[in-house]
């Protein structure tokens, strides 16, 4: 099967307390260049810890020589400590950059080094992609490895780090909506959706003797007692292909009277034994966001997790 989505990078909103952090540490700096550099590392260092905490990963910021003003004055300092682990090295650059720049100060003692895209107009950084180790000042960012290499990175820290919030449900056998057999909890999208998203969603026009088989189903997903108002919706789409395969398209609509996803909502496609495949993130005005599986196979299993702040739900799926 294989697994694609708009973006293979991870966005994070740069919140006001990102901002005063950065602030904070670059106003101690008297030199306008150094002081940049500080805020802009700051701010690189904030949205991978703002990542590690999604992806379950203890951090340790304030053992982070980037979080310590002192080192500052001495080194060029972006690091995340990650716990149990070691030093995440946090380089950022400003959109539009092909190389990133990494001082010979931090070849060492690093695990692996994270390029962030800072974009202060929009308020946003963006994960671009991770490297085990440099032996260059400049590294053009074609270079960068993905992020679900870093996930493979950091897993063992996963792995023991359990999140007592997360919902997993039982599986889902999409093969036989194939037939027209759905359980209880999934239905029309048009019984789900508002009628603005209804016709997003309706299968495409078939051509005369076509063999492609189009079908959707819908369940409201309620991200737990505590966030009752945020309730969305899980679209699955499924059509087939001459080939044999099936194509799977994942969508999360908002529900009810709410016209926008709720921010920092995460989509995400894990494998069967919960290694990150494909990921998508809710921005400040999204109404809906999109992954999307090619060339489904019958007996595929697959995982799709919708997680907001400290709750996660787990759908799990057989093809």
């Amino acid at each position: 099967m294989n697994y694609t989505n708009e973006t293979l990078h991870f966005q994070v909103s740069l919140t006001a307390q990102a901002f005063h952090f950065a602030r904070q540490l670059s106003g101690k700096q008297k030199d306008l260049d150094k002081s940049r550099q500080v805020y802009l590392n700051t701010l690189a260092v904030y949205a991978v810890n703002f990542y590690c905490q999604y992806l379950e990963v203890e951090t340790d910021l304030e053992h982070s020589d980037s979080w310590n003003s002192l080192s500052h004055l001495l080194l060029d300092a972006a690091d995340l400590e990650i716990t149990g682990v070691g030093k995440l090295e946090c380089r950022p650059v400003l959109p539009g950059a092909k190389t990133v720049k990494i001082p010979p100060s931090v070849w060492n003692e690093r695990i692996g080094y994270v390029v962030v895209e800072i974009d202060e107009s929009s308020k946003s950084a963006t994960l671009l992609g991770f490297v085990k180790e440099v032996i260059t000042e400049e590294l053009p960012l074609s270079k960068l490895q993905s992020l679900a290499d870093l996930i493979e990175h950091l897993q063992p820290v996963a792995e023991v780090s359990p999140n007592p919030s997360v919902i997993e449900q039982t599986v889902v056998h999409l093969g036989q909506w194939l037939q027209n057999l759905f359980t209880s909890d999934w239905q029309s999208p048009d019984l789900v959706l508002s009628p603005a998203y209804r016709s997003a969603i309706r299968p495409k026009v078939q051509e005369p003797n076509s063999q492609e088989v189009s079908v959707s189903g819908a369940k409201v997903i309620d991200l737990g007692i505590q966030l009752s108002s945020h309730k969305v919706a899980l679209v699955i789409q499924l059509t087939t292909q001459a080939s044999g395969s099936v194509d799977i398209r994942l969508r999360v609509y908002p529900t009810g009277d709410s016209i926008y996803l709720p921010q920092g909502l995460q989509l995400i496609v894990l494998s069967s034994d919960g290694n990150l495949i494909s990921e998508n993130f809710a921005r400040s005005a999204d109404n809906w966001m999109q992954l999307e599986l090619e060339e489904g196979r019958p007996g595929d299993e697959f995982q799709v997790k919708l997680a907001l702040e400290d709750v996660s739900i787990i759908e799990n799926f057989i093809l």
